[in-house]
């Protein structure tokens, strides 16, 4: 017995030429696996509607920018000075934001040589989210730790993360999110009950 339907399971029906001919249309119009996407007309527009940043995105860094931040006025060696990252806004439902922060690769001998925080920070304030860093750290030796830390406030700032760098460190340089900005004040950092 024969039929037309292009969705039945049964055993006993054998499909018309025109069921297969359906069957086959409908899946010569979905994506095949073995393209590994090369079937896709506008990739650009398929990331955009499942919303989506490609892995070129990422390793370009799109939607981030470089700032290179210098030396507050008189830093010196040994002390550590606030470099503040600034979210445009606190509690608006962000997510954490990626952060990459380095001290210029020198010769090996100098011991602030290369020092980096790759990752996400969270300022939480009183907020519920909490508050958190996470990443990869680097310093090229263990003496060598240009960063010192990574603070933020458990009171009423949900808006800095604030990276403790030694004065002979500088300039650091940072990948920031669009959105975010950084600066070296020459005094510390006090918010609230930090």
């Amino acid at each position: 017995q024969l039929s037309s339907a292009t969705n039945s399971t049964s055993e006993t029906l054998a499909a018309t030429p025109k069921a297969v001919k359906s069957a086959y249309d409908n899946a010569e119009k979905r994506l095949q696996k073995d393209q590994n996407g090369a079937d896709i007309p506008d990739k650009g527009r398929f990331l955009n509607n499942i919303n989506a940043v490609s892995k070129t995105d990422f390793a370009d860094k799109r939607g981030m920018r470089y700032v290179r931040v210098n030396a507050p006025a008189g830093a010196t060696s040994g002390k550590y000075y606030p470099v503040v990252v600034m979210r445009s806004a606190g509690s608006v439902s962000e997510l954490a934001s990626r952060v990459i922060i380095t001290t210029a690769t020198r010769t090996a001998g100098d011991p602030m040589n290369n020092c980096e925080f790759n990752g996400f920070v969270m300022p939480g304030g009183w907020t519920d989210r909490g508050r958190y860093a996470y990443g990869m750290f680097w310093q090229y030796q263990n003496n060598e730790r240009a960063i010192h830390s990574i603070m933020m406030s458990n009171k009423g700032d949900d808006l800095r993360s604030v990276f403790y760098v030694d004065g002979a460190a500088f300039p650091v340089f940072a990948f920031i999110e669009d959105g975010l900005s950084i600066s070296a004040p020459g005094a510390d950092l006090v918010v609230n009950d930090t």
